[in-house]
């Protein structure tokens, strides 16, 4: 349809004006409707514990949940993400591989520092331990 639109705005320049005003009013609606979500998920977003579980929710995405027995450590690192290096604790299993991660800028040093209490687990490792973003691309980030 848009290429049908351009060939018959050729000769009709008022048309070619309207389909621009259409495409960048849909644009602009479409970055407010997805700034607006993005406000909505970090305020709505929560990470808490149970008796048996570590479960983080947000409005309108799914609910994730890991048991606590599964969590083996958690380790201070930066993360190199668009050229700056984010503060990130990267949660592990019992094996040691990486469960998720959870940038410590988004959530806050203290809620997290209480949290890991909760858990029973101290972090490891220093803020000067630096992991790529590459590593961590498969890993929900929270």
């Amino acid at each position: 349809m848009a290429v049908a639109g351009f060939f018959y705005s050729h000769s009709h320049p008022d048309f070619a004006l309207k389909l621009l005003v259409a495409a960048i009013g849909l644009s602009g609606v479409g970055i407010l409707a997805l700034i607006a979500y993005l406000e909505v998920y970090l305020l709505t977003a929560r990470i808490y514990v149970d008796s048996v579980r570590l479960i983080h929710t947000a409005w309108l995405a799914r609910r994730q949940e890991i048991r606590i027995a599964d969590l083996g450590s958690i380790r201070r690192c930066s993360i190199a993400f668009r050229g700056d290096l984010q503060p990130a604790y990267m949660v592990e299993n019992t094996r040691g591989w990486p469960i998720f991660c959870l940038f410590a800028n988004r959530w806050g040093n203290p809620a997290l520092e209480t949290l890991w209490r909760r858990l029973g687990l101290i972090p490891s490792g220093s803020w000067n331990d630096q992991e790529e973003s590459e590593m961590i691309a498969d890993l929900p980030c929270w």
